[in-house]
């Protein structure tokens, strides 16, 4: 795909997404999967025995146990998220790139990938300690959903960060959240294509 830097349209943006996905499909499954893959173990811990009921003394661990693969989960699916933006970045510019240096790459600015996730962590929860601010949540994550490229890309401190993005996604927040809902949509289609046949047999 040759290199074409400029605003699109959403139609657009649409429109390339799907193509550039479809002709990378592979190298682009392969980052999500493997990150995907870590959490998979840890859900033994979350397992009840059949027909057990919870009681006073085991739903705190069991609470506890829930959050903590919560939080772990969503900082392996953010180093993963990291990797496809890598990847498509240089897909997008003409050049190739394997699954091992797209992690690489993301290797490189682990620390600054670390302190954005946090920083959005606590700035999420603060917003969930209370029953108004869990309304804002959605739209703290729309504001913030450029700050990943941006400290990618351009090496910005985190705070610095933070702040282009909420300028980068002024007057296009709505289209962020179609997108961020077809790909939602998307999701559960083929989640629900690829589990189907075994709930029939």
């Amino acid at each position: 795909m040759s290199a074409d830097i400029r605003p699109l349209s959403f139609g657009e943006l649409l429109d390339r997404s799907f193509a550039l996905y479809r002709g990378n499909f592979l190298a682009l499954a392969l980052i999500c999967l493997i990150p995907g893959l870590i959490p998979i173990p840890f859900t033994l811990f979350l397992r009840q025995p059949a027909g057990a009921v919870p009681t006073i003394n085991s739903i705190w661990p069991l609470m506890a146990r829930i959050y903590a693969f919560v939080i772990a989960n969503s900082m392996v699916q953010f180093v993963a998220q990291a990797a496809v933006i890598f990847a498509v970045s240089e897909i997008y510019l003409g050049r190739t790139i394997g699954v091992g240096e797209a992690f690489r790459r993301v290797g490189k600015r682990w620390t600054s990938l670390f302190n954005l996730w946090i920083s959005i962590m606590i700035r999420c929860i603060g917003c969930g300690l209370t029953i108004i601010g869990i309304f804002f949540i959605p739209s703290l994550l729309l504001s913030y959903s450029f700050a990943l490229p941006v400290v990618l890309f351009e090496a910005l401190p985190v705070g610095q960060a933070l702040k282009r993005s909420r300028l980068l996604t002024k007057g296009q927040r709505g289209n962020i959240f179609l997108t961020f809902l077809l790909m939602l949509v998307i999701s559960w289609a083929l989640a629900l294509a690829a589990t189907t046949p075994f709930n029939v047999l």
